[in-house]
């Protein structure tokens, strides 16, 4: 006891003086202030776990990219310490790494297929006193191929049902477009009349899509393209309708039938020429059909006609009926009549035959009968002709 009270005032005198102690007194007390240990921290009470999310590219349904960027959130009372990325739902890969909010470049595809479709993360927590959260997890689609055109064409909806006509009366249309993207869908259309989309705008796909054609008769084609919901765009495809609106409205013909038809001026008679037409007696190989009665030859008639296979000859004839007697010309024109294709050259009287051969290819003609000094006499068309492969 004496001892201790004696280095305790001896060090104490030491402190204030600066006066040196007995040596033997001083190893004493350095040996108890070496002995002297310092308090532990009382043990962690933190039972409670991180809570946390992930989003895969800011919570896009769908991307492009395999090396994705991670949006993690994580929270705890003692602070998130480390997290556990993986592509596994066990975790059997990865590794704890220091926690932060973001992470660049993660591959969705390692350890899983490269295959298009959904890709999931998973990710837990670990909290400083060594809680590890419950795993969490996001989805994305991944999406490296572009969508598919199906078809862009004119639809017709009348109550619950719904027609595609070859023909319209208006230039004002209603398009039905369909394409496919199996990943991440289509989300896009792009209409236009232009091969090269010089004209229209990208608009949200599905429903139907207006359009007004470009003025003047004829066979109308529009084109179409699709883009998926990373951006990817299909292939451009077609569609076509025969606009009739100046047949109709030049020669009287108002009964919006088909075109697929040959027309005259004079009478509104029509009749559908192609090759499934043909009678069955004649096997298919010849169509041969007479007006029945007669036209009344005006300045100049016009008849219209489709083909919609090519055809290897075709022979239409001009007969004068009821004491007409010609002259008259007999031409097959473009459909515009602007061109001569195949004629006469000269008129001729009575009747008058046009015999083409050599392959007519698919698409309208027009044959034009003209007689200006014997307008008014009468006649008879005839028309027949051979179909390839028939």
């Amino acid at each position: 006891m004496i001892k201790k009270k004696f280095v305790a005032i001896c060090g104490l005198l030491a402190l204030l003086t600066l006066a040196s102690c007995d040596s033997k007194v001083m190893g004493l007390l350095q040996t108890d202030v070496r002995n002297a240990t310092t308090p532990k921290a009382p043990p962690s009470t933190d039972t409670i776990l991180p809570t946390g999310a992930i989003a895969i590219e800011g919570g896009a349904a769908a991307t492009n990219n395999s090396l994705a960027l991670l949006n993690l959130t994580a929270s705890d009372s003692d602070g998130v310490d480390k997290m556990w990325i993986s592509n596994s739902s066990t975790f059997a890969t990865g590794a704890w790494e220091a926690y932060s909010s973001t992470k660049s470049g993660w591959p969705l595809t390692a350890g899983v297929s490269s295959a298009d479709g959904v890709k999931t993360v998973y990710v837990k927590y670990r909290d400083v006193a060594g809680n590890e959260s419950i795993p969490y997890s996001d989805t994305i689609k991944y999406d490296t191929t572009k969508p598919v055109g199906n078809s862009v064409r004119v639809a017709v909806v009348s109550g619950a049902s719904t027609s595609y006509p070859m023909y319209i009366t208006s230039s004002n249309v209603a398009l039905e477009v369909k394409a496919t993207d199996a990943t991440s869908g289509v989300s896009q259309v792009f209409i236009s009349e232009d091969s090269n989309f010089a004209t229209g705008a990208w608009a949200a796909y599905g429903g139907a899509h207006q359009l007004t054609l470009t003025t003047g008769f004829g066979l109308k084609t529009f084109y179409a393209k699709f883009r998926d919901a990373v951006g990817y765009e299909s292939t451009p495809i077609s569609g076509t309708v025969y606009l009739d609106d100046a047949y109709e409205a030049s020669f009287g013909n108002g009964d919006g039938d088909d075109p697929y038809e040959l027309y005259t001026s004079e009478r509104g008679s029509k009749y559908y020429y192609n090759s499934t037409s043909s009678p069955s007696a004649l096997a298919n190989q010849f169509y041969t059909q007479n007006y029945p009665g007669y036209a009344v030859l005006n300045d100049v008639d016009r008849y219209w006609i489709y083909a919609d296979t090519t055809m290897d000859t075709l022979h239409v004839e001009v007969q004068m009926v009821n004491g007409g007697s010609g002259p008259v010309y007999l031409e097959l024109r473009d459909l515009n009549d602007l061109n001569p294709i195949y004629g006469t050259g000269s008129p001729t009287a009575k009747s008058v035959e046009l015999y083409v051969s050599g392959g007519i290819p698919q698409g309208w003609y027009t044959i034009r009968i003209s007689g200006p000094a014997n307008s008014g006499q009468q006649y008879n068309l005839l028309w027949w002709t051979d179909w390839t492969g028939n």
